[in-house]
C-alpha cells in the first residue's frame, strides 16, 4: 500500500506542514507566540538556553528524511520495477493511487 499511496499521503502531510508552520500561535507561559517557522528559523535565543552549532547539525542529520517508501530498500525496488514492467502509470490523486495498489496485487500476485 506504501508504494502506491505514498504520492498522495506525501501531498497531504506537507500540505498539513505548510498550513501548521505558517499559522500564528498564542505565547504561553511554555513559550513565546508567533509562526512556528519563524520562531524556529529566527537567529534570537527564545528560551534562555544556548545550543552550539554542532549539536545543531547533528539534530539536523539525526532529523533527515529517509526517502525509503517501506524501509526496505530491496521491497522498493521490487515494486518499482514492476510499476515499470507492467507499464503501471505512478499515482497522482487518491483514485489513481487505489487503481495503482489493485493493479499491483493483480500483478504480482500478492
Amino acid at each position: 500500500m506504501r508504494i502506491a499511496f505514498r504520492e498522495h499521503i506525501a501531498n497531504i502531510l506537507h500540505t498539513f506542514m505548510i498550513y501548521s508552520n505558517t499559522h500564528a500561535v498564542r505565547q504561553s507561559s511554555e513559550g513565546p507566540g508567533g509562526i512556528p517557522d519563524t520562531l524556529f528559523y529566527l537567529p534570537t535565543n527564545q528560551f534562555g538556553i544556548s545550543i552550539d552549532e554542532q549539536s545543531i547539525n547533528q539534530a539536523k542529520e539525526h532529523c533527515r528524511f529517509d526517502k525509503s517508501t517501506t524501509g526496505n530498500d530491496d521491497v522498493d525496488e521490487f515494486f518499482e520495477e514492476a510499476i515499470a514492467q507492467f507499464h503501471l502509470v505512478p499515482p497522482h490523486n487518491r483514485q489513481t493511487a487505489t487503481d495503482l495498489f489493485l493493479q499491483l496485487i493483480d500483478k504480482v500476485d500478492l
